[in-house]
């Protein structure tokens, strides 16, 4: 993503969602520095692998954790061990 956005264009939002069946962990990852310039996320988690090789929620929350971001909120289905949560810079 640090490729195809521009810093000019990024400034002008705050906020990212990703729900890209497994691989938000590496969408999350192509941001790059721009992720800085972010104060929410809202992204899909698994708890167990729903997709071959997927990151799970954990990962995730840890990859967030070093970025400066807290999870606040998240669902989880128990059954299919998918859902979604949501970050905030701070």
């Amino acid at each position: 993503m640090d490729e195809i956005l521009s810093k000019e264009f990024a400034k002008k939002f705050n906020f990212i969602v990703v729900d890209t069946q497994g691989v938000e962990l590496n969408v999350l990852k192509s941001f790059g520095q721009l992720l800085d310039g972010f104060d929410y996320i809202y992204t899909e988690v698994n708890t167990a692998e729903s997709y071959k090789g997927c990151a799970l929620m954990t990962e995730i929350d840890e990859f967030l954790r070093v970025h400066g971001f807290k999870k606040i909120r998240y669902f989880v289905d128990k059954k299919w061990h998918w859902g979604d949560a949501f970050y905030v810079k701070g």
